[in-house]
């Protein structure tokens, strides 16, 4: 009898454990205070038309892309943190941004243009559209 109630009770632990890491969807972010440790990760956009992801890695390098597809990879970034300045390089050109952390979000607006992209972190690259 005790032996059927250990695996009872792993049995509903291994359960417990399973669906509250697929619920995760990266909304407990905690942000440190350091913008270069903060930006590590997968960032997806939030209430654009089109989904885009970013994911920054530790080692400076960055991938992006849209659910399911990858458009760069493997490319650098630069994170200027006295002026809260974010540079993509890519083949195609590098493109700078402000960038700001504001609520567990990273809202960034490209120089010259008033439209900002509001990005959540999640633990996943997006699949599907």
């Amino acid at each position: 009898m005790k032996a059927f109630t250990r695996i009872s009770i792993l049995g509903v632990l291994t359960v417990f454990l399973l669906y509250s890491c697929s619920n995760n969807k990266g909304s407990a972010l905690k942000l440190s205070g350091d913008d270069a440790k903060d930006i590590i990760g997968i960032w997806k956009s939030e209430g654009s038309k089109k989904t885009l992801w970013i994911d920054f890695r530790p080692d400076g390098l960055y991938d992006q892309g849209f659910p399911g597809e990858v458009k760069e990879q493997n490319q650098p970034y630069e994170l200027n943190t006295s002026n809260k300045q974010l540079v993509l390089k890519s083949e195609k050109g590098d493109r700078t941004f402000s960038y700001k952390f504001e609520d567990d979000f990273l809202i960034i607006t490209l120089q010259g243009k008033d439209r900002a992209i509001k990005f959540e972190k999640v633990n996943v690259r997006p699949t599907g559209k």
